[in-house]
This record gives C-alpha cells, sequence and structure tokens, in this order.
C-alpha cells in the first residue's frame, strides 16, 4: 500500500508540472482570467464526475452491508 501512495504522488506531481505547462502556453494564447476559468471549470467537471460515481458507489455498498447484516 505504501508503494500505491508513492505512486499516486510521483503521478500527481507529474500531472501539475504537465497542467503548469499547458495552462502557461494557452494563457499567452486566450488571455489569463479566460486560461483561470477554463482551469476551474475543468476541475469541477471533474470533482463532480467523482462525486457522483463515488456517491453511487458508497450507496450500494451501504445498501448491501445493510441488508446482509440485517437479514
Amino acid at each position: 500500500m505504501r508503494y500505491m501512495t508513492y505512486l499516486l504522488a510521483l503521478i500527481a506531481g507529474a500531472a501539475l508540472s504537465f497542467e503548469g505547462a499547458i495552462y502557461g502556453e494557452l494563457g499567452k494564447t486566450i488571455g489569463k482570467l479566460e486560461t483561470s476559468f477554463y482551469n476551474f471549470f475543468v476541475g469541477s467537471i471533474i470533482l463532480g464526475l467523482l462525486w457522483i460515481i463515488f456517491a453511487a458507489v458508497f450507496v450500494f455498498v451501504s445498501v448491501n452491508l445493510y441488508k446482509f447484516i440485517f437479514s
């Protein structure tokens, strides 16, 4: 499990440097304010999708666990 944490940290660091390069070039093209808006908009979409997916999994597990315990 510890190695998985190291791997996730490595991937997150690589993603941040990649994101910085992309948004730096995008800021030169469309402007800094629009780039910031785009960055937060895409982040909100991804976070919303993750929230929906993990909430559905949590509800599914909770209902099945409740049925298992009280049946």
